[in-house]
This record gives structure tokens, C-alpha cells and sequence, in this order.
């Protein structure tokens, strides 16, 4: 008869043991447990353990230790598999300090012990009394106590740092008493010592082990809330991009996508602040929304922890945002495709997901260190010899860290080509790192595959439509007097429905720079029906240093030489999309800042031609320093149209012959000595239009978007509102 269980057989078979006495760690580790009836005493019963592990080296359990004290003076089993014995080896032992390797105890107190490896998973087994009545045991009580494990993936040295483990989980050993549950309770395992899959042992029926990588302790109910609410606002963002625009703005659209929260304020610094409260209402429920995703991928990986709950919750939160951090910067992008969201506007979505990662990594990190407390072991952070790889997220956390200096405003808009090249060099580091840690090519890559997915696919387009394309330079000359390069080029294709509708590109000119392209908006275009062709104008404000001043260079040396040389260049695009569908207003208001009237002029083009079929009322509003700057754009002075008001203001301050002279021989258009008030301009309108809403196009200095922004919501009433589309291009 075996009074302590039966140790006969090898394996630790889960049904062996009360279905609630067992706990299974995502790590590849389950622990078993069951009280057995002590004939000798009624109190101080035997507990037979059970663990299975997916590793060939050491696995060592901890019970006892003091939450903040490491695992000082706890009690530990230290076993392994002894190839060269084919036996197991488990012996009592107990640990000394909080960071010090386990020291065997001179008094053996485990009962019996058996166990076996196969398919590279170890299995213990071993018996004890609840109290041994050693100093140096811990007596298992009748409440909850601390349970900490650790284990290496192929040595059996007590000296080698762990390849992973798991800290202070809570376990109440004698919640089911001795009889209860299980198959043998008192004469033990199975007795035939088959394999333990066949016997419903601790594999998960996966003998390549993946299996424990997908496993779960509560239901994934994450994906479901990212599903329940990702679904809904696409079918939302489809009827707002695809069918909205073909109705004219109502109070519904007004409230949910065109009217802006509140003003903005005009400092730079506040940017990101001001990026905030210039969303609609459309935008902060989708803001919301990916707020409550984040909320429950971090609850999820919170309740699926057996210990470090809140830094795996992080964890989390980082795979969620790992995963959809590189959709918002796809040129041609989804977010255009479902919620007419076009790539320049939606990189502040890139930025704030960005933003969110890494205060999400860097709360993993914080909080890993704050709930491993006095236990934490800086050998086990730095190896790179454990399947978690810890090492690899700091190096992750650091490229990731450089990643947000490098993108903050003064570089991105000083140093373009530093931000840029050493962006792509960072993302591809963290990336890697991130996933090599954690096993993070099983738990993060699979999440990343749709967007890396259309990043791939986006890039695809952009080589075909940019670089498989053909484009000419048809013609390019400077004006001196403006300072400003006039580019007209020929393509049988551009990836947009009308050039004319705000529309930029990206143009790339290897006589001027072997790796640098170059965002250009058009400010006129036509199609050739003969030819089959795009032609489109751009204008190029000479800043005189970089890119700018390189393309003016190589027009004052064809003017110099008597001809063009033909050159090779690439156009990519076009790309843009308005937020509002300002084709559907009667009365539209454009506001230009010096060359960023080169939109407009487009706009004004399109406008024009459909005059003839739908009158509207059309301001058009434009502030330049010089007014030379006015003959760059000609066809505002050819056309006089009824329903076209023109305003001209030119900012320099008037000279004293100027002033003797008046403004006799000058076109009432044009003031002088003055700039736009948006304020006014815009109150102007309302008086004078019947339409409830007002289309409003704004693009040029940073400041003037702001006043015209906040003149918008000044002027805005019951009985009319302005819906303001703003274009700065501040990539």
C-alpha cells in the first residue's frame, strides 16, 4: 500500500488531479497539486506536487517568500532530467537572500519524487507533508501564500540565470480537501506510464509547442470590442466618404463631421494641443473609440496574467498599437479609402499612435521593474540566452526613444532628411527587436500582418505610379522678380479623379538630388484628349538654400543656355482629399497666403468651368508681401464672372510716392498696405449670403490658418456656419 501516493509512474497527468487544483502560465509551465489523507494524522495531510514544463533544463518553484523581499527564505524545489542517469532529480532546498541561487537542504524532506522527460518537456513529481517540521520549509497553510518558479531551457546547473520565470502568483493549496477530485487520490497516477498526451496530460495536445503560446486564461474578449466598434466606424466612414459627398451639407453632417470643437490657440509650442481642438465630433468619437480598444487590450492582458499582471497588460496595449501604427502613413491609404481621410491629414494619427506606443512601452518597462521589486535580477534582464529575450525590448525602448526626439517639430522641419532616413532606420530596429522579444514573432507579428501588408502593397503603388510611370518636364522656367520656379510636367497618369481639387505631389529629380523628393502642390492642370495626358503646372517659392534654390538654379542655366535639357524625373500622386465636400457648397470662400494661393488658383480653374452649369457665390481672398507676386497667377485678371468676388491684398507697407500717387491707376482688387482680416472678411459673407453653409478653403502661413480657424468659429451662427478646410502641408 502507498501511504504518500503512488509515484510508480513518471508522468504528470492532469486528470490525476482536481480540475481546480492547477495552474497554467502562458511560459510553457503548469503546476499541479492534491492533498492526500495522512493515516497517521488528521491535520497534517500530504501534498503531492505535479509540474510539467517545455523546457529540457533545471525548473525550480519557490513557495512562501515575502512579497517585497525577493525570494528570501523561501522554500524551493530544484529538479531536473539527468540524461546520462535517465532519471530525475529533485531535491529540497531553500534560499538564503533575495537574489541568491538556492542552497540545498541538509534535511531532505520530500516524501517521494519521480518523474521523466519527453518530446522536450519535463515532468516532476514529488510528495511532502504540509509541515516537515524543518526551519528552513515553509509549512503550506490553509490560506493563500506566495508561489514564484523559474526555469532554463536546456542547462541543469543550480548556477545558471533562469531563461524565464513567473512572480509571486497567490495560491490556496488546501481549497479542495484530501479525496476531492481527481482519479487516484490516494493511490496516485495512472500506473502504465504512457505517454502523458494519451493520458489528457499538460501538452495541449501541441507537439510543436505553439500551442502554449496561444493559451489563455480568460476568454478573448478584446478582439471582439476591437471588432464590435472597428466594424461600425468603417460602414460609418464609407457613408461618410463615399456617399456624403454627393448631398449637400445638412445639420446632421455639420454637427458630426464639418464643425470644428472650439478655437484654436496661435502658438506653435501648442500644437499638438491645438491638433486636439480643431477635431469634429466625428473625429473625437473615433478618438474615443480607440481609446476604449486600448482599455480593453490593456484589461485583457491584465486578467490573462498570472504574475507581472500590470506590465503585461501594457504588453497588450503595445501589440494593439505595434499593429495599426503604420496604416496612417500608407500614401495611398486606407484611412482614404474608408473614412476620405487623405495621407497628409492623417499623420497626426501616426504621430499620436506613435506617441501612445512608446509611453505604453515605457510603462511595460517601468512596471516590470516596480513588480519584480527587490527580486528583480539584472543578469536575467540583460541575457539574451532565455526565450523572452528582455534585452532585445530595452534596445527596442531605445531606438524607439530616438525615434520620438528625432520627430519632434525643429528637426523634422530643419533637418528633413535626418528625421527621415534615421525614421526608417529606427522603425525597422524597433520592429525587429520588439519582435524577437517576448516571443514576439507568435504574440506581435501575426497582429502586425495587415499593416505591414499595405505599407508593402502602398509602396508597390507608389513605385509603379511613380517610378514604372513615365513623367516629363515639359517646361521649366524662373522668375526672377517673384523668386519663384514654374515646373510644368506631362504624365499619361495620376492616382487622383481631378487634379485641379487640391492635389499634390511628390516629385523626385535626380539632377538635383540622388535621394531627395519633394512635396509640390499643382496649381493648374488639363487633360489632353489628343494625347491621352496629364499636364500640370507647379510653382516652386525659391527659399534659397536646398532643393528649392537647386531647381532654380537649373532653370536660370537653361534660360542662360538658349534651350531645355531633357531630364529624368519621377512625379508621384496625386494625393489629397478635402474634409469637406466643398463642391456641394453655394457659397465658397478661398483664402491663399502667398504661394500657397497655388491650390486655389487650381480650385479657381475648376470653379470656373463649372460656372456655366451651377452658379455659386465664390470669394476669393489672397495676401502676398509684393505685389509682383500677383502676374505669377494671370487668369484671375482674364475672367470677370458675376459670381467670382476677387480681393487682393499686399502686405508691404506703402512707399511715399506710392501714397502721392493713390490708388487712381490701380485695380480696385488690390489693397495695398494691408493684409486679409479674416474676421471681417468672413462677416462680410455672412450678410451677404442666404445659405446656411459655407465651404471654406484656407491654405498658407501657419498664422493665417489659425486667425481664419478662429474667425470661422467666431462667425459662425444659427443661421450660417463655415466648415473650414485648412491645408499647410507640415509633414
Amino acid at each position: 500500500m502507498f501511504v504518500y501516493g503512488d509515484m510508480s509512474t513518471q508522468w504528470v497527468v492532469a486528470k490525476d488531479y482536481p480540475s481546480s487544483n492547477v495552474k497554467s502560465f502562458t511560459s510553457g509551465f503548469t503546476l499541479y497539486w492534491r492533498l492526500i489523507t495522512n493515516p497517521t494524522s488528521t491535520t497534517n495531510h500530504i501534498i503531492e506536487f505535479g509540474c510539467t514544463c517545455k523546457a529540457t533544463g533545471y525548473v525550480t518553484i519557490g513557495f512562501g517568500h515575502e512579497p517585497t523581499s525577493g525570494m528570501k527564505n523561501a522554500d524551493v524545489m530544484f529538479g531536473y532530467f539527468d540524461k546520462t542517469t535517465s532519471k530525475v532529480v529533485i531535491q529540497d532546498a531553500w534560499v538564503t537572500s533575495k537574489s541568491s541561487i538556492p542552497t540545498i537542504d541538509t534535511k531532505d524532506d520530500f516524501l517521494q519524487r519521480n518523474g521523466g522527460q519527453q518530446g522536450g518537456v519535463t515532468h516532476l513529481k514529488w510528495t511532502r507533508y504540509l509541515n516537515t517540521g524543518d526551519t528552513k520549509d515553509k509549512v503550506i497553510p490553509s490560506g493563500t501564500m506566495l508561489v514564484s518558479w523559474a526555469y532554463h531551457s536546456s542547462s541543469t546547473s543550480i548556477s545558471a540565470t533562469h531563461t524565464n520565470q513567473g512572480k509571486s502568483v497567490s495560491i490556496n493549496f488546501q481549497l479542495v480537501a484530501p479525496g476531492s477530485g481527481g482519479s487516484n487520490n490516494n493511490t496516485g497516477g495512472s500506473g502504465n506510464g504512457t505517454n502523458p498526451v494519451d493520458n489528457g496530460g499538460s501538452m495541449d495536445d501541441d507537439e510543436n509547442g505553439l500551442g502554449e503560446i496561444f493559451t489563455t486564461n480568460v476568454f478573448r474578449f478584446h478582439l471582439v470590442v476591437t471588432g464590435a466598434i472597428a466594424i461600425p466606424l468603417m460602414i460609418i466612414g464609407l457613408i461618410y466618404s463615399v456617399i456624403l459627398p454627393y448631398f449637400k451639407p445638412n445639420m446632421f453632417t455639420d454637427l458630426l463631421f464639418y464643425r470644428k470643437f472650439t478655437k484654436i490657440f496661435p502658438y506653435k509650442i501648442l500644437n499638438y494641443l491645438n491638433s486636439i481642438l480643431e477635431m469634429t465630433l466625428g473625429e473625437f468619437i473615433i478618438v474615443i473609440s480607440y481609446i476604449i480598444v486600448n482599455a480593453a487590450w490593456f484589461a485583457y492582458g491584465y486578467l490573462n496574467a498570472d504574475s507581472e499582471k500590470v506590465s503585461k497588460a501594457f504588453a497588450q496595449v503595445n501589440i494593439f498599437n505595434f499593429s495599426i501604427v503604420l496604416i496612417p502613413v500608407t500614401r495611398y491609404s486606407a484611412l482614404q479609402a474608408i473614412f476620405g481621410i487623405s495621407f497628409e491629414r492623417s499623420l497626426k494619427y501616426h504621430k499620436w499612435i506613435g506617441l501612445l506606443a512608446f509611453a505604453s512601452v515605457t510603462a511595460h518597462g517601468i512596471a516590470m521593474l516596480i513588480e519584480y521589486g527587490d527580486g528583480f535580477d539584472w543578469n536575467f534582464m540583460m541575457s539574451v540566452n532565455n526565450d523572452e529575450y528582455p534585452l532585445f525590448g530595452v534596445i527596442a525602448w531605445i531606438a524607439m526613444l530616438f525615434l520620438v526626439l528625432l520627430s519632434f517639430e525643429p528637426i523634422r522641419r530643419k533637418l528633413w532628411e535626418l528625421f527621415y532616413y534615421s525614421h526608417i532606420l529606427l522603425v525597422l530596429i524597433t520592429f525587429a527587436f520588439s519582435i524577437a522579444h517576448g516571443k514576439g514573432f507568435w504574440r506581435l507579428l501575426p497582429m502586425m500582418g495587415i499593416s505591414i501588408i499595405l505599407y508593402l502593397f502602398d509602396l508597390f503603388l507608389r513605385f509603379v505610379i511613380g517610378y514604372a510611370l513615365p513623367t516629363e518636364l515639359v517646361k521649366l522656367e524662373y522668375h526672377e522678380e517673384c523668386q519663384t520656379t514654374i515646373c510644368t510636367f506631362r504624365k499619361k497618369y495620376l492616382s487622383i479623379k481631378n487634379a485641379n481639387l487640391a492635389t499634390f505631389i511628390f516629385v523626385y529629380i535626380p539632377s538635383i538630388s540622388l535621394y531627395q523628393y519633394h512635396p509640390i502642390t499643382i496649381s493648374n492642370s488639363y487633360r489632353n484628349e489628343l494625347e491621352n495626358t496629364i499636364e500640370f503646372t507647379c510653382h516652386i517659392k525659391n527659399i534659397g538654400t536646398g532643393w528649392s534654390a537647386k531647381l532654380a538654379q537649373l532653370a536660370q542655366n537653361d534660360a542662360k543656355n538658349g534651350h531645355q535639357i531633357k531630364r529624368t524625373v519621377r512625379v508621384e500622386g496625386g494625393y489629397g482629399n478635402l474634409s469637406i465636400p466643398l463642391l456641394s457648397y453655394n457659397t465658397i470662400v478661398l483664402f491663399g497666403g502667398g504661394v500657397g494661393i497655388t491650390p486655389i488658383y487650381a480650385l479657381y480653374h475648376l470653379l470656373l468651368q463649372q460656372q456655366t452649369e451651377r452658379k455659386r457665390k465664390i470669394y476669393i481672398f489672397w495676401t502676398v508681401r509684393e505685389e509682383k507676386m500677383l502676374s505669377l497667377f494671370p487668369d484671375f485678371f482674364k475672367v470677370v464672372d458675376e459670381g467670382i468676388y476677387l480681393q487682393f491684398y499686399v502686405s508691404k507697407p506703402l512707399l511715399k510716392d506710392d501714397l502721392e500717387k493713390g490708388n487712381q491707376l490701380q485695380d480696385e482688387r488690390i489693397v495695398k498696405g494691408n493684409r486679409l482680416n479674416a474676421k471681417s472678411l468672413l462677416e462680410r459673407v455672412r450678410k451677404e449670403t442666404k445659405d446656411d453653409f459655407v465651404g471654406v478653403f484656407a491654405c498658407g502661413p501657419s498664422k493665417m490658418i489659425t486667425d481664419i480657424h478662429n474667425a470661422c468659429w467666431d462667425c459662425s451662427s444659427l443661421t450660417t456656419a463655415f466648415h473650414l478646410h485648412k491645408e499647410e502641408f507640415e509633414f
